[in-house]
């Protein structure tokens, strides 16, 4: 099951119980996932192993009274909507943008060549982001789905999910790194 098959189904609003989609990832795939189904019409839930907040790559932490972040560094966006969401978030102070010419690549010849591409950082930390994608979601937290067995497809076509007050789902989404998705997938 992926988004794909999404495609294809009638609006939420034509059946006569709301289309569930269970979202097994709490990172910044997973939450936009969630997000846009929202947007759609469908109940998305996410299940996210982080204890504190959602966010995978793009979370914070607090170390020695200072905010820091886990991996990803800055944002950018390639397209319409997503570009505006950022400067939503930017006018309610979540993220700044990066001053420009900082990033570049060295040429051959060894001089800098700055690109002109548009970065965002979180102001407090990149979590900040994420937590700005988790408002108003289902978002399940310190929730781990096994790899063994913890997807099941049941008789009657649907999805349940080896996971405490886990309703059963129609579509499952899985929003995780590669070698997780495999292992989530394979049995």
């Amino acid at each position: 099951p992926c988004i794909a098959n999404l495609h294809s189904t009638p609006r939420a609003s034509t059946f006569t119980r709301m289309v569930k989609v269970a979202v097994i990832g709490g990172g910044i795939s997973g939450l936009a996932c969630a997000r846009r189904l929202q947007q759609l019409g469908t109940e998305a839930v996410v299940f996210d192993t982080g204890k504190h907040a959602p966010g995978g790559r793009c979370s914070s932490r607090q170390w020695a009274g200072r905010v820091v972040d886990h991996a990803a560094q800055y944002l950018t966006a390639t397209t319409p909507a997503f570009t505006e969401f950022l400067r939503e978030l930017e006018s309610e102070k979540i993220v700044r943008k990066w001053p420009a010419g900082r990033v570049g690549r060295l040429a051959k010849d060894g001089s800098y060549e700055a690109d002109s591409v548009e970065r965002y950082v979180g102001v407090d930390g990149m979590g900040a982001f994420a937590a700005s994608l988790a408002r108003g979601l289902d978002v399940r937290q310190d929730v781990w789905v096994s790899p063994n067995g913890g997807i099941r497809r049941e008789a009657d076509g649907r999805w349940s999910l080896k996971a405490p007050s886990s309703p059963r789902f129609d579509h499952v989404v899985v929003a995780h790194n590669g070698k997780c998705a495999f292992r989530l997938t394979s049995s």
